[in-house]
């Protein structure tokens, strides 16, 4: 049962499914990214960075 769409039928796209589609896509990024400097960079280098970057924070 094939019916052509009603003519009033308006798809409706909310701003809570605009930024839960948001929200996962950072948090995907974020995952890869994440999983890349894991993998790419051994962790002695990313601890040296890190103390680096707090240091010049002044932490």
């Amino acid at each position: 049962m094939n019916l052509p769409p009603r003519p009033e039928f308006r798809l409706h796209v909310g701003w809570r499914t605009i930024k839960t589609a948001f929200t996962a896509a950072l948090v995907a990024i974020g995952v890869i990214a994440a999983l890349l400097v894991n993998y790419f960079l051994p962790r002695e280098r990313v601890t040296a960075a890190w103390d680096g970057l707090l240091h010049r924070l002044g932490r």
